[in-house]
């Protein structure tokens, strides 16, 4: 486009006080666009007609690393379709991705590899055909296209890129042909062949409930993502995996926060978003999935000895966050997380918790040792016994002394005796009678003083204040949410509840927890009273 500016020589010629003589009349001609033609760095054709459309001519790949890379990146808001003619054998990464009018996408037989994000946030695009030829379809290649309705995909698609069809509000079904080896598709929702992995549920689809089918092990990324009609969901025992936000603006998701604010499936946390403060993960929880904390507002998260693994993520959470403690010693790491600014991970020394910490370069804080396992074992002695009696009844007793076993990490020494009574008897014709055990008792007393006074925070009446007692509290307050009845003694009560609040809960389960820190860990001496009045 061109502009004219005229300027009146009559005019500058009395604001500047010259009496000279010149023309009336002059124009300035000033150029302010981009050419609309030009050559992408493989050599490739590209003109922007003054219809908006965008045409990409000539052979192989495009090798533009980004959308600013491409040279029509600032005309971009005036594409309304692109055209992509034969001979084009890859889209590069982001090359049509912001275009807000873009509607007609035209792609070559022959094109066979759609790059990253290629036509991501395209917000008009309402369908695209892909030819037969494209074997693989990158990440996020049509994420956040709210106005795309329909995806299908030929047989030769052998890659179809996480998130590709991520956040797409519009989308009402996917299909696949069936001769496709790798991908199918089942009343429009997209799964892997052997559907171990549901990839998308279409976010339009208006059913109100959905079976999972058995056998799926992993929720793809975003793949319930803003199904709102969606308000219920039945998940096999099979899952095992939920990817991030992958429940995310779903009605089911809305539902469970209303129940509880951890939101859990077979033991996996699949999202915590709803949670503030200082935060204790129940004790049913195995699995922290990706990113399950990711906008909550907490301020320190307790993961008990429960939970045994940790998802891609599962530790990325709000800034908020100012603690992690992770209390299984052999938990399981990813290969990466992110992790909250400044934050703190705590956990037993010796543990895999303080591994992935120095891994990762993570502050990390010891709240105890990692246990050491021990055993010992004494072998059972046998007796047997025979006795040669003549009209007379002999009874013979022997004592056996059972295997004993001492496991250091697990449970105090233990030992237990087996008495075995045999009796024999003869009648006057018998002249031998070799004895048989006919009946064996094993007893265990458990002796317990109701009398004893308890020690404010020491659950388990072991003469000491540790992490055990803390993970026994929050153990047997899981118990009682859970409708059972965790049968506490009246001096397991009065030691539990360090609060005195009449209720033994998670904050009973900190309390002990900060105190054992404290005292124990980080040499401070701290009455319980200066533990409640910091907590509160």
């Amino acid at each position: 486009m061109k502009k004219m500016i005229n300027l009146m020589c009559a005019a500058c010629l009395a604001f500047i006080g010259t009496a000279a003589a010149m023309p009336a009349e002059f124009a300035v001609y000033a150029e302010d666009t981009a050419p609309a033609s030009d050559t992408l760095k493989g050599g490739q054709k590209w003109t922007l007609d003054d219809e908006g459309t965008l045409t990409i001519s000539g052979t192989g790949e495009m090798t533009e690393s980004s959308a600013s890379d491409c040279p029509w990146y600032t005309q971009r808001e005036e594409v309304k379709k692109v055209v992509v003619e034969k001979g084009i054998t890859v889209i590069s990464g982001s090359a049509f991705s912001g275009m807000a009018n873009l509607s007609s996408v035209s792609l070559p037989e022959g094109l066979e590899t759609i790059k990253y994000g290629a036509f991501e946030n395209d917000g008009k695009l309402t369908e695209i055909t892909i030819p037969e030829s494209v074997k693989s379809i990158g990440e996020s290649v049509f994420n956040f296209c709210d106005a795309l309705k329909t995806l299908s995909l030929s047989k030769n698609v052998t890659a179809f890129g996480r998130g590709a069809v991520g956040y797409c509000r519009k989308l009402e079904k996917v299909t696949v042909d069936a001769d496709n080896p790798n991908y199918c598709a089942v009343d429009g929702v997209l799964f892997t062949k052997d559907k171990s992995e549901l990839i998308k549920y279409p976010a339009a689809k208006t059913d109100t409930s959905y079976v999972i089918p058995d056998g799926v092990k992993t929720i793809g990324y975003v793949a319930f993502r803003d199904a709102g009609n969606l308000a219920e969901i039945t998940f096999p025992e099979s899952v095992e995996v939920f990817d991030s936000f992958a429940m995310n603006g779903t009605a089911w998701l809305k539902n469970q926060q209303e129940k509880n604010p951890f939101v859990i499936v077979n033991g996996i946390l699949v999202n915590a978003e709803k949670c503030t403060g200082d935060v204790t993960v129940p004790a049913n929880v195995k699995t922290i999935g990706d990113r399950a904390f990711y906008g909550s507002n907490a301020t320190s998260v307790v993961l008990p000895e429960t939970v045994t693994e940790l998802l891609k993520n599962a530790l990325h959470a709000s800034n908020t966050v100012k603690s992690i403690t992770v209390m299984n010693p052999d938990c399981k790491y990813p290969s990466y997380t992110s992790f909250p600014k400044d934050a703190v991970l705590r956990g037993l020394s010796g543990s895999t918790t303080e591994k992935f910490a120095e891994k990762m370069k993570i502050t990390f804080e010891a709240v105890g040792s990692a246990p050491v396992q021990t055993s010992s074992e004494t072998t059972a002695a046998t007796t047997t016994t025979t006795a040669a009696t003549s009209a007379q009844t002999t009874t013979v007793t022997t004592t056996t002394t059972t295997a004993e076993t001492t496991t250091a990490t697990t449970s105090p020494r233990t030992t237990t005796a087996a008495t075995t009574t045999t009796t024999a008897t003869t009648s006057p014709k018998a002249t031998t009678t070799v004895s048989s055990a006919t009946e064996t008792t094993v007893t265990t007393t458990v002796t317990q003083n109701p009398e004893k006074t308890a020690l404010l925070g020491d659950f388990d009446g072991d003469g000491e204040i540790s992490i055990e007692d803390a993970q026994k509290v929050l153990n047997a307050y899981a118990e009682a949410v859970a409708g059972n009845d965790p049968k506490l003694t009246d001096t397991q009560k009065a030691a539990a509840d360090v609060n005195n609040d009449g209720e033994v809960d998670v904050t009973d389960a900190q309390f002990i927890l900060m105190y054992y820190v404290e005292n124990s860990v980080s040499g401070n001496p701290t009455a319980w009273e200066q533990i409640i009045g910091k907590k509160n």
